[in-house]
This record gives structure tokens, C-alpha cells and sequence, in this order.
């Protein structure tokens, strides 16, 4: 059985991603215009895998992303774009993102869709209760589930290499209330209240 957590509010005071300059618009174009440009991006200015080949800027702005994908690639397009970098493809990425390929007449296939609402903040909490009480810490009495949301570790590691692999291993019993609440709302999206198949049904 496994479980999920409460959408999050953004963050406070996080800068509008719109609020760009026409100075980045402009170089950015330019890239596009110019191939040949590309490779004038220093490698270690963006984010990139050991021994990783040469960035391809037209790949990085037109392969298709998903909604909250978090990745490498996520984090050097932000830095490209000129938008606050943390490796998530979130609601001010998909905005700047979108602007800048029809501002240069690119195709615009790759922008992932608005994420649905999904569940209310009390629905979230309805399922933690049933599932764990609420203990964010709890595990179950075989070992098998953990956290609030009773993630099976397998589960867990599976969601994490989709959307942060930097929580894959990471034992969910553990993670902090906003890490297990944002992987339930990423193991939402991808398969509804099926993974709490008691529980779920508090959940829109």
C-alpha cells in the first residue's frame, strides 16, 4: 500500500518568473538565430553530468518536459531562462518557457499541460490521518510502510527518480513533511488514489 501527500502553496516571495528582461529575450534569440552561438555557453555555467557532451540549447528549449520533472536538463533550461533555479519544472518555468519559444517562433509541442488542482489541503489531511494518524514519522508494525503517507520504499525510490532524484534511497519515514508531501502529490498525478486503495477514497 502506498500513500499521498497535500499540494503545496508556492513558496512566498518567489520571484515572478514573467519578470525577465528584454535583455535575456534578446540573447536567447540570438542562440536560436545562430547555432553556431551555442557553443559561446560556457559547459560549467549550466548544470551537466560528469563527461556530459556539448549542450544542444535547441534540444533543452524544444524536447518535450513534464509537470514537475525534476532534473539536470530542468535546471540548465531555468538557468537559460533566466528564472530561479531549483531543477523543477514548475508554474513560473512553464510561463517563461512558453513565452520564449513563441517569441522566437519555436514549437511550443514540448510545454507540458497545467497541472490539475487534484486534491483540497483537508483532503490531504483526511488521507494522513486514516492512513498513519498524521505521524509523518510512523512505520508500520511489519517495517514494509513508512511516513505519513505509507510509501513502500520501492514506491518511494520510483516516484524520486521521476521527479527528485535526490530522494531515491531516502527512507520516507524520515524525509521531512514537505519532501512525502510532495512526492504523494507527484504519485497522485501519475496514478490517482490507487495507491491507497482503503484510504484514497477521501481523496477528489
Amino acid at each position: 500500500m502506498t500513500f499521498l501527500p497535500r499540494p503545496h502553496a508556492a513558496a512566498p516571495g518567489r520571484p515572478r518568473a514573467a519578470r525577465r528582461s528584454t535583455i535575456v529575450v534578446a540573447a536567447l534569440a540570438m542562440i536560436i538565430a545562430a547555432p553556431s552561438m551555442a557553443g559561446a555557453v560556457a559547459a560549467e555555467e549550466l548544470p551537466a553530468a560528469d563527461s556530459a557532451p556539448p549542450l544542444d540549447i535547441h534540444a533543452l528549449l524544444t524536447d518535450p518536459y513534464t509537470w514537475d520533472e525534476g532534473s539536470l536538463r530542468v535546471a540548465a533550461l531555468q538557468q537559460l531562462l533566466n528564472v530561479d533555479v531549483d531543477g523543477r519544472y514548475d508554474a513560473d518555468t512553464r510561463l517563461v518557457h512558453l513565452q520564449f519559444l513563441e517569441f522566437v517562433g519555436l514549437v511550443t509541442d514540448g510545454i507540458p499541460d497545467v497541472a490539475p488542482p487534484g486534491p483540497s489541503a483537508e483532503e490531504w489531511a483526511a488521507l494522513r490521518d486514516c492512513e498513519s494518524g498524521g505521524d509523518y514519522s510512523i512505520v508500520s508494525s511489519g517495517g514494509r510502510y513508512r511516513g505519513a503517507y505509507q510509501f513502500a520504499q520501492t514506491t518511494w525510490d520510483n516516484v524520486a527518480d521521476r521527479h527528485d532524484p535526490s530522494l531515491v534511497g531516502v527512507d520516507p519515514a524520515t524525509a521531512s513533511p514537505a519532501e512525502q508531501d510532495a512526492m504523494a502529490s507527484a504519485l497522485y498525478r501519475e496514478a490517482g488514489a490507487g495507491p491507497w486503495p482503503s484510504c484514497g477514497r477521501h481523496l477528489s
